[in-house]
Order: C-alpha cells, then sequence, then structure tokens
C-alpha cells in the first residue's frame, strides 16, 4: 500500500495518509468517542454515478465543467486514471459515534 499511498499523493496534490477501518476506529476512540457504527463500501469518486450520487446532479456538472477547462485537463485526467486504476484497493468509511 505505500506505493498506492504515495501515487493518491501525487494524483490529488494532496499528502493525504488514509486509514484502514481499525486505523479509524483507534483514532475516534483515542478521541474519547463511543459506540462508533461504521458502514465501508466501493470508492466511487471520479465516477459519474458516484458523483451525482455524492455531490448532486448540478454539483457534478460544475466539477465536470472544471475539469473541462484546458488548465485543468490534465490534473483531472491524472485523478480520473489514479482512482481507476487502484479502485480494488480504495473504499469508503462512514463512521457514526458518540462522544
Amino acid at each position: 500500500m505505500p506505493d498506492v499511498i504515495k501515487d493518491l499523493q501525487k494524483a490529488i496534490h494532496v499528502q493525504a495518509k488514509p486509514h484502514d477501518e481499525a486505523g479509524w476506529r483507534d483514532i475516534f476512540n483515542q478521541a474519547g468517542f463511543e459506540n462508533l457504527d461504521l458502514a465501508t463500501g466501493p470508492m466511487s469518486l471520479m465516477n459519474p454515478i458516484g458523483m451525482i450520487r455524492d455531490e448532486g446532479l448540478l454539483n457534478t456538472m460544475k466539477i465536470l465543467g472544471q475539469a473541462m477547462k484546458k488548465e485543468n485537463r490534465a490534473y483531472f485526467k491524472s485523478m480520473f486514471r489514479f482512482f481507476k486504476t487502484n479502485n480494488s484497493n480504495l473504499g469508503y468509511i462512514a463512521i457514526v459515534s458518540t462522544k
């Protein structure tokens, strides 16, 4: 996974540090949260249907409009390729908890 994380950071231009389910549980528990309820599933970032579900149709259209601008095209292509190539290595974790 270190190579995938390095490629993710390069694709999104952010020094992201992804965590697995156990890592997120530790973070929340150390911060004093209790009754963690987690949901996990496949990543849908940079997938048109997933974007519409997550962002709504209007915001997805705005994002795609920005992606089509000449100065943004290479960046969006890089992100799209990364998420398409690494789809099986990535997912989402949604957490609900109390403190």
